[in-house]
Order: C-alpha cells, then sequence, then structure tokens
C-alpha cells in the first residue's frame, strides 16, 4: 500500500471547549456553511499544532451497521477539514489516522464516509463500495410501471415506529446502513422525514415499505423535481408501488430514483430510462479480526481460512494476521500465521469485508495474494452475496 504523506507532529484528540470556535471555523470555511452548532464535544476530533493552533477537524457520528443480518459496531465521519494555511502538510492525513485509532479505543470497528477523493482516502485504507444506479425518468415513464397507484398514502408522524421495523428488516438486505433506534425515528421524522414521503401500509397496520424525497423547484421551467432520499420496501413489488406513486407528486416534471446497484427496479419500466451509475460511498474495516468475529455466516459453510493484513496505520511494521474457524452459523477468531493466507491491504480487505468484490474478482484486479481455492470459496461464503449501501438519508 503507498502509504499518505502525513505530518508527525500533529496531535489528534477530542476538542476541547475553548476550541470550539476555532474548530468551527476551520469546517465552516471549508464546507461554506455555519457550523457553529455543529460541533459536539464528545464526537469533534482536531489536529493541532505544536504551537496550539487548531488545523483540521472532523465530526464522528457513532452508530452500528447493519452487515446483512449482523450489527457491527460503527462510526461515520464526516466535514473534515484543514485550513488553507496547512493544506499540503499531511494535516488532513495525520487526522484521519488519529481517527481510526481513536474509533479503535472506542470500539468502532467500520467506519463509512462520503469521499471527496477516492485516492486520498484510499491511501489511509478506506475501501470503496459499489457505484448506486441514479434514474431520471420522467411521471410518464413512472406511469408504465405495473403496479397499483392507489396501493400507497402519505407519512405520517404516527407511522414512524412502523417505518423503523420496516428500515430494519429491509437493511439486512445490504451492508452498511446505520442500525436506527426508535429515538433515531422519532427525532428525524417529525422534523424532516414525514413532510415528503410515502408508505405502502399492510393490512395489520404494519409498513411494507416507504420512500422518502425531497421537491427542488427547477430554474427556468415551471414545475418541480422529485429526489429520491431512502426507498426501502420488502419485495419489489413494494417498491414498485412506491416508485409509481412518485409520478403524482403535485407539479412533478421529473424524478431522481437513488437506488443499490442490486435494486431489480429499472427493469420495471414500460420503456427505457436512463441510468447512471454514481460512486459515492467509502468504508474502512478498523480492527479485521473484530469485524470477523461479528460476521454471521450461513448454517452450512464450515472451515478454517486465514488472512494477512497490511494496514500501515495500525501496523506500520508487519501485516496482521487473523485466523478465523467458521462452522454451524458462528465465527471463532485468533491470531497467528498460515502459509494459505489471503495477503492483502487493508484497502483490499475493506472490500472484501463490505461486499464490494469477490475474490475472484479481487484477483483479476490484482490486490490479494496467496490463499487457496479452499480459502477463497470460504472468504466469498462468509464475507459475499450483500452489496455495500447507504442512502441520502445516512450520515457520512
Amino acid at each position: 500500500m503507498k502509504t499518505a504523506h502525513h505530518a508527525t507532529d500533529l496531535e489528534v484528540r477530542l476538542m476541547r471547549p475553548e476550541e470550539r470556535d476555532a474548530a468551527c471555523r476551520v469546517q465552516t470555511r471549508a464546507f461554506h456553511s455555519d457550523f457553529l452548532d455543529g460541533a459536539p464535544l464528545e464526537r469533534t476530533l482536531v489536529g493541532v499544532t505544536p504551537d496550539g493552533t487548531i488545523s483540521s477537524a472532523l465530526v464522528m457520528m457513532p452508530g452500528p451497521l447493519w452487515m446483512g443480518e449482523a450489527q457491527v459496531p460503527a462510526a461515520a465521519i464526516g466535514a473534515v477539514a484543514t485550513t488553507p494555511a496547512y493544506q499540503g502538510q499531511g494535516h488532513g492525513a495525520a487526522l484521519m489516522m488519529g481517527a481510526v485509532h481513536h474509533l479503535r479505543d472506542c470500539g468502532q470497528w467500520l467506519c463509512p464516509l462520503w469521499p471527496f477523493s477516492y485516492k486520498w482516502y484510499g491511501r489511509l485504507g478506506w475501501g470503496p463500495g459499489n457505484p448506486d444506479m441514479l434514474l431520471r425518468v420522467y411521471p410518464d415513464a413512472l406511469r408504465t410501471i405495473d403496479a397499483p397507484s392507489d396501493a400507497t398514502r402519505p407519512a405520517e408522524k404516527s407511522d414512524m415506529p412502523a417505518i423503523g421495523r420496516c428500515h430494519d428488516a429491509c437493511a439486512k438486505r445490504t451492508n452498511g446502513q446505520t442500525v436506527r433506534s426508535q429515538a433515531w425515528w422519532a427525532e428525524r421524522g417529525p422534523k424532516d422525514v414525514s413532510k415528503n414521503g410515502f408508505v405502502y401500509p399492510g393490512p395489520n397496520g404494519e409498513i411494507k415499505g416507504y420512500v422518502f424525497f425531497n421537491i427542488e423547484r427547477i430554474k427556468h421551467t415551471q414545475g418541480v423535481q422529485v429526489s429520491v432520499t431512502e426507498l426501502q420496501g420488502e419485495d419489489l413489488f413494494v417498491e414498485a408501488a412506491l416508485a409509481r406513486a412518485l409520478a403524482e407528486v403535485p407539479n412533478t416534471t421529473s424524478v431522481h430514483l437513488h437506488l443499490p446497484c442490486s435494486s431489480l427496479l429499472y427493469r420495471m419500466f414500460g420503456d427505457r430510462v436512463p441510468i447512471e451509475r454514481l460512486q459515492r460511498l467509502m468504508i474502512r474495516v478498523n480492527d479485521a479480526a473484530q469485524v470477523l468475529a461479528a460476521a454471521k455466516p450461513p448454517a452450512g459453510l464450515r472451515g478454517s481460512l486465514a488472512f494477512e493484513v497490511e494496514d500501515w496505520v495500525v501496523s506500520p511494521d508487519k501485516p496482521i494476521p487473523v485466523s478465523v474457524d467458521i462452522e454451524d452459523g458462528q465465527v471463532a477468531v485468533s491470531g497467528g500465521s498460515r502459509g494459505d493466507a489471503i495477503r492483502c491491504t487493508i484497502w483490499s480487505f475493506s472490500q472484501l469485508y463490505i461486499g464490494a468484490l469477490n475474490t475472484a474478482q479481487a484477483r483479476a484486479l490484482g490486490i490479494i495474494e496467496g490463499g487457496s481455492p479452499d480459502a477463497d470459496r470460504l472468504c466469498d461464503g462468509l464475507l459475499f452475496g450483500h452489496s455495500p449501501y447507504r442512502s441520502r438519508l445516512e450520515p457520512g
């Protein structure tokens, strides 16, 4: 792995109360937005130069992630910024390295984010997820979907608990969505989620699917653009009905559907629709042993495999050996090297773990070595099968 240039004399730690204004100025300048109320003491890391200057800052947003059926402790990172006077001197890289160590100390084994540069974050170990699909469609194209337009209704604040249960059931089909508490739904629902949304109600009061969206005025034209922030459904029929409902939003002239790469919804249209692929997500494994121990293997998967993971942030002198024994739906993890270990960097391992690549794809790209056919089979059986995805509602 090609290491990132980083400042070796930068102290990375939690922000102190008297440093809040300085940290907020760094982030406000970078993002042209007011961060004065957005830097909580317990979740803001700062980079401090030897003379006490706050040169860089970021905000952590802790919350476990669904990785298939498993819930893995994690924290998203956002608002990463370095003041212009210190840019290009390795302060941002030192800040991110410090964040990895801080998250490990806090027991948060995964870290998702929305990157400004895949190359830059890749040198620090963040691996890219799969591209999302963006469908730009007209209302008449949505009306060709074979689904009833009257099966849905507008979302209400009282729906939030049932929507939360629906989200948990649907999120297990992908890797990387946040495990959201009922408190999350109680806070977000009244503020912004329920004002633009539809639900697909079930016969017994449950919610079988939902869609949330933003309504944006289109410049120099009549009508509005509907941009989906999150769409979840228990099956393809429910998702199709929710997408169909978007055609009836008043004054809609264009709909932007943001979907996981694994979604089949685009096949429901009666005519061709334009599809863009958006590379947006990166996730880093902070501790290979801990995330493997949290995995939920299929009941019939049995065997042993090993990894040797180069992570220069965590272990700059030597690879980290991890052995895995899989049996009866359980994973046991230990240390120690083996001759048939799959050798990779943390960048490659992160992509394997989140399901962005299987072993055959990783070997075709030349980013893993060693192993054996049996090790590849076990690795794919343990890790591959759910695509990485986070909607536009997710932090990072």
